[in-house]
């Protein structure tokens, strides 16, 4: 009878630890994303609508839409900038700092993943293959490898040949992960309005089938799921979604609703 219940025991302890793992593999997509607490207090304005810096940045051939920085009233020497809602350093006028505008501009953008586009080879592949390329970073490792980012959120790293072809299983592995945009025939847009929904951004969540995971840019709002998983109506889902996409109107004023 002791050998059975240990048997048991152990049985059970083994579950919830493979539940646990399980639980906090599938939850990585989430964790590996900035939380939304972090930037809803901060008065963010785009780079590009800085009097002083947009010159400098401009100069280094920044991607100006996707870096925003702390419109920081009370302390306008020292302001933080951010790569979508993630910190990357701030910048202080000369006057104050040891490193002069352009190169601090240059310390920020060096941790800043590039825009993966059709000009580099590798983009151009995985764009004929059928892939779409919007919303993807990468910095590259070597001669014939990149890492990719989706906004801030890694999706991986990917092989490829000289001439740029890429590893078919990498690159399946990578889109497999990848956000994806709204369309008319989503069943969310009968409570979110297709205007808002454009802006956001999903993934499948791999607990719950029929469930997703949704984003604006790297921000994680909320998981939307059938009240039949133990989710709550779609109406208090939806209204949950609005009310954070408002409070984040306050941050990044490119938002519409």
């Amino acid at each position: 009878m002791r050998i059975i219940i240990i048997s048991i025991a152990f049985l059970i302890f083994s579950c919830n630890s493979e539940q646990e793992k399980l639980k906090s593999e599938t939850n990585a997509n989430v964790n590996n994303v900035n939380n939304f607490d972090l930037v809803e207090n901060i008065n963010l304005i785009n780079i590009a609508e800085h009097k002083y810096w947009s010159k400098y940045f401009r100069k280094q051939g920044a991607a100006l839409e996707d870096i925003y920085i702390e419109n920081n009233k009370s302390n306008i020497t020292n302001d933080k900038v951010l790569f979508f809602s993630k910190p990357i350093g701030s910048l202080t006028l000369s006057n104050e700092s040891t490193l002069g505008p352009s190169q601090q501009v240059g310390n920020i953008l060096s941790k800043i993943p590039k825009k993966l586009t059709t000009k580099i080879n590798v983009g151009r592949y995985i764009k004929t293959m059928g892939y779409g390329i919007d919303n993807l970073y990468y910095n590259q490792l070597d001669n014939n490898e990149i890492e990719i980012f989706n906004f801030t959120r890694k999706l991986g790293n990917l092989k490829y040949r000289p001439n740029g072809k890429p590893d078919k299983l990498d690159l399946a592995a990578i889109f497999k992960t990848k956000s994806r945009k709204f369309s008319k025939k989503d069943y969310w847009t009968k409570y979110i309005s297709i205007k808002l929904l454009k802006q956001l951004n999903y993934i499948n969540n791999s607990e719950v089938k029929g469930a997703i995971d949704i984003f604006y840019n790297d921000i994680y709002l909320s998981t939307l799921g059938p009240s039949s998983k133990g989710f709550a109506g779609p109406n208090k889902q939806a209204k949950s979604v609005i009310d954070k996409v408002k409070r984040l109107q306050k941050v990044y004023t490119e938002i519409i609703i």
